[in-house]
């Protein structure tokens, strides 16, 4: 995941499968868009793979600006 944002954002979990990325000095929404893009593909990329299967990931996205979404 961590190969998907830049060298000074910050990306972590927050719990169990939630998980944070935070982007400074993102310019708009369409920086924001690729950002969000790169992470679902390092996401969905490969299955996981167990002992007995692999399971394929699912993730969704959401995204807020501040001071302008506040």
């Amino acid at each position: 995941m961590l190969s998907a944002v830049r060298a000074d954002d910050a990306f972590g979990r927050l719990e169990d499968d939630n998980f944070i990325a935070l982007i400074p000095r993102c310019p708009d929404a369409r920086q924001a868009e690729t950002i969000a893009t790169r992470l679902l593909n390092e996401l969905i990329q490969l299955p996981v793979l167990t002992q007995h299967a692999a399971i394929a990931l699912a993730a969704s996205v959401g995204g807020v600006f501040l001071p302008q979404d506040q």
